[in-house]
């Protein structure tokens, strides 16, 4: 959670810059004990071995400058990648993250065939093509 407050944080300065308007990013994370650690102003003995780890992420809650949200592990859209999940919660991911059309998956259907492929330029033809 430290480096991605920190790389929120950078994202705000570039998006200042570029003249967008931000409000407060908000940091969302399914596990309750770090969103309690990060909140705490003071630690104990048994966090007291990561209180180095955490100090700059309390520091910007404790500023104001990024807001740290618990959700639930069912919540999380890129738990795909990470954990494995039924066929349902892939579709129901896919849907979220905007790589299927909206027409329609069912849990029948493969997948694979309405994953968005990525689009590759071949070098010797300057031709696009869809990579399988």
């Amino acid at each position: 959670m430290n480096i991605c407050a920190k790389q929120l944080r950078w994202l705000t300065f570039v998006l200042k810059d570029l003249r967008q308007n931000i409000t407060k990013p908000t940091l969302f994370n399914d596990n309750s004990g770090a969103v309690i650690i990060s909140k705490q102003a003071t630690l104990n003995a048994n966090t007291k071995h990561i209180e180095i780890c955490f100090q700059y992420l309390r520091d910007c809650v404790t500023k104001k400058l990024l807001n740290i949200v618990q959700v639930s592990s069912n919540q999380m859209i890129a738990d795909i990648l990470t954990k494995p999940r039924s066929t349902q919660k892939v579709i129901q991911a896919l849907h979220q993250l905007h790589l299927v059309d909206p027409g329609g998956v069912s849990e029948n259907d493969r997948i694979t065939r309405y994953v968005k492929m990525p689009y590759v330029i071949n070098k010797r033809t300057d031709r696009g093509r869809y990579d399988p």
